[in-house]
């Protein structure tokens, strides 16, 4: 998949590689994709183990009420406005010719 897509954007910007430096580029990014893939499954293992002696919960308890507690109380009403007033939203009727036609030009290609 990542050869297509950046065969596609070679040929659209008309970038020309060797076929050497593609090869190299994919292989890199599939070593570090591998390392990431490492990386979050010893992630995954250490919560088990603190989930496992109880550790987490109350660690976690904390830092959201940190986080709760450095927030300026101000802000909090016209952020969660947004997602509470129904009225600032509009949908397409399901099936609409203008549904269809919602996601057909990008929003970085609208001009």
């Amino acid at each position: 998949m990542l050869r297509v897509l950046t065969d596609r954007f070679a040929a659209a910007e008309s970038i020309t590689v060797a076929k050497a430096e593609i090869d190299a580029f994919v292989a890199s990014t599939a070593v570090a994709l591998a390392g990431e893939r490492a990386e979050a499954a010893a992630r995954r293992d250490a919560l088990k183990h603190e989930l496992a002696a109880g550790k987490l919960p109350a660690e976690r308890k904390a830092q959201v009420e940190r986080e709760i507690a450095s927030a300026d109380p101000a802000l909090a009403e016209p952020f969660w406005s947004y997602y509470r007033d129904h009225a600032r939203h509009s949908f397409y009727q399901p099936g609409s010719r203008a549904e269809k036609a919602a996601f057909t030009t990008p929003p970085w290609g609208a001009r």
